[in-house]
């Protein structure tokens, strides 16, 4: 028969399991209580963070002027970080992507903070690479078709022409279909220093 002493400590026992959950269940609660507002902290400081305007300087073409801001408006970056050398390192790569399509591939560029949410990119293109020698040469049945010729010979870019990306590849993708079993295009180019 169980003493009194040993029905008071399964009581002890279950008090303090019952005791032990609830405080679990107690922590738990604030546990996650604490985590969503961490979350709505970060999501209000991330919402919070300011735009950042960005002078391009040293950039006459505002074709390129305005691929080289649409480029700087996809780098997730706040301002005050911008002073970090990788920063400086990453909007520099931006400013290199977004020249390079116009043969500008030995671009410099320097980042500088201004008041506000102003920050001054200046841009040095440096010299860029220049078509060396436009060499064409249709093979098979192509020569003799007046059309296709004609096609593969409005190629806009010739010998001493910058290197434009976006011409190039404007004449050469809708004719590689017709064009790439008939034909060979070959492009060789140099930077001048």
């Amino acid at each position: 028969m169980p003493s009194t002493w040993s029905g008071l400590a399964t009581l002890q026992g279950l008090f303090s399991r019952q005791l032990v959950r609830k405080t679990s269940k107690a922590y738990s609660l604030l546990a996650k209580a604490l985590l969503c507002v961490q979350l709505c902290l970060l999501c209000t400081v991330s919402l919070a963070q300011e735009s950042i305007t960005y002078d391009v300087e040293g950039v006459e073409d505002a074709k390129l002027r305005n691929n080289i801001r649409l480029h700087l408006s996809g780098l997730d970056v706040e301002k005050a970080l911008l002073a970090d050398p990788y920063w400086q390192d990453e909007v520099a790569e931006a400013v290199a992507t977004a020249v390079q399509p116009y043969g500008f591939y030995n671009s410099e560029t320097k980042v500088r903070i201004q008041e506000g949410d102003k920050v001054t990119v200046t841009v040095a293109l440096n010299a860029p690479l220049t078509i060396n020698k436009v060499t064409r040469e249709i093979i098979g049945a192509g020569r003799e078709d007046e059309a296709f010729r004609e096609r593969f010979n409005s190629l806009k870019l010739k010998e001493g022409d910058v290197l434009n990306q976006t011409i190039y590849e404007s004449f050469k993708s809708p004719c590689l279909t017709t064009l790439f079993p008939m034909a060979i295009l070959i492009i060789s180019g140099r930077q001048h220093a």
